[in-house]
Formats: structure tokens, C-alpha cells, sequence
């Protein structure tokens, strides 16, 4: 698993709010980020296709697109391995404090939305987190 330092790592929704952009964000934090999504990319085989879609917040039914998106939470650690379920408060635990209060409450109306499989579930439930607030969500 990649190693996180701090609450300065967001996943693939969380830069719009308050005009943060990546930019916004400390290098280290850049490079944490990069070394996710290469790792993840890697894991997932989702072509660049694909994953410029879901970045310009459209959902492909894509496997690999969707077993991308489990990999970015995966490799953060806040899926219980038993259940595949999101663990709501850890992942909460690592948004800036900038963003958090948005996000808590998307997450837990959320929660984790079912699916066919893990990868399923994972991608319906950033399908969830756009709907409930496009402005928030961001696939890096």
C-alpha cells in the first residue's frame, strides 16, 4: 500500500470546493497522489480511454474503470477486506480540513452503494458522491 502522510491526500473527489485545485495542494501531497494513480492504473489496466472519461465525470460501464476506482480506496485502506464496505469515518479522516465538512455528509447519505461485484459497488458509490454533489467530485 502506498503510504499516506496526514490528512493532506483526497481521493478522486475532492478538489472544486472553495476554488482548491491541485495546485492548491503540497507537492508532497502531488506526488502521493501520482504515485496512487500510476500504482492503480497499473492494477486495473484501465486504458487512458476510459479513465478520461470518468475524469470528465462521465461513467463508462467499464471493468477496468471500475476496478480503478476500488483500487484508489483500496490502496487507502478504508475498505473493511471482509465486508468491502467503506469505512466512512477513516476515509473522512484523511480530506483536508477544507473539504471535509462537504464531504462527511455526502459519504455517510452515501454509504456504500451495492453492486455486482467490489468493483461494482465502488463505482456506483462515486456515481452516488457526483450525484449528490457534482461540484465535489474530481477523478484524479
Amino acid at each position: 500500500m502506498i503510504v499516506l502522510k496526514g490528512a493532506v491526500i483526497v481521493i478522486c473527489c475532492i478538489l472544486n470546493t472553495l476554488a482548491v485545485t491541485m495546485d492548491d495542494y503540497p507537492e508532497d501531497a502531488r506526488q502521493i497522489m501520482q504515485q496512487l494513480h500510476d500504482a492503480c492504473i497499473a492494477k486495473s489496466g484501465v486504458t487512458q480511454e476510459m479513465f478520461a472519461l470518468g475524469a470528465k465525470k462521465e461513467f463508462p460501464e467499464d471493468q477496468a474503470l471500475k476496478c480503478y476506482m476500488h483500487c484508489l480506496l483500496d490502496e487507502l485502506a478504508v475498505i473493511d477486506e471482509d465486508t468491502g464496505l467503506i469505512d466512512i469515518e477513516s476515509y473522512v479522516g484523511l480530506l483536508p480540513d477544507v473539504v471535509k465538512g462537504k464531504w462527511k455528509p455526502v459519504m455517510e447519505n452515501c454509504g456504500t452503494q451495492p453492486g455486482a461485484d467490489r468493483c461494482d459497488s465502488i463505482f456506483n458509490t462515486f456515481k452516488c458522491w457526483y450525484e449528490k454533489d457534482p461540484d465535489l467530485y474530481v477523478l484524479f
